[in-house]
C-alpha cells in the first residue's frame, strides 16, 4: 500500500480489468489509502469521504479510518449482526 505502491498498481492491467469486471458486475471492490484516489480516481471509479459506500464500492481513506472501513466490509458481507458481534469487544478498548 502507500506510494509508490498505489502507483504500480494503478498502472497494472490485470488488476485495472479485474476492478473494471466487478463494477460491471455489481461485486465488491475496495481500496483504502493512497489508493482510491491514485489507483481507483485514474480509473474513474473513485469516490470520496472518510468511508465512502457507493453499491459494492468501499473506499477508506488510510489508517486513520481503517476501524471504520472494515466494519462497513463486514456488515457487507456478512450482515449487521456480525458488525454487532465485533464491535462488542472493541466497546472495552
Amino acid at each position: 500500500g502507500g506510494m509508490p505502491s498505489s502507483t504500480s498498481l494503478r498502472d497494472c492491467v490485470v488488476l485495472e480489468n479485474m476492478v473494471r469486471k466487478q463494477v460491471e458486475e455489481g461485486r465488491l471492490y475496495a481500496a483504502i489509502c493512497a489508493a482510491p484516489a491514485v489507483t481507483l480516481g485514474a480509473w474513474a471509479v473513485a469516490v470520496e469521504s472518510r468511508v465512502q459506500e457507493d453499491g459494492q464500492t468501499v473506499m477508506s481513506r488510510g489508517a486513520g479510518t481503517a476501524i471504520e472501513y472494515a466494519l462497513v466490509l463486514v456488515e457487507k458481507l456478512y450482515g449487521k449482526e456480525k458488525v454487532d458481534e465485533v464491535v462488542g469487544p472493541l466497546n472495552g478498548l
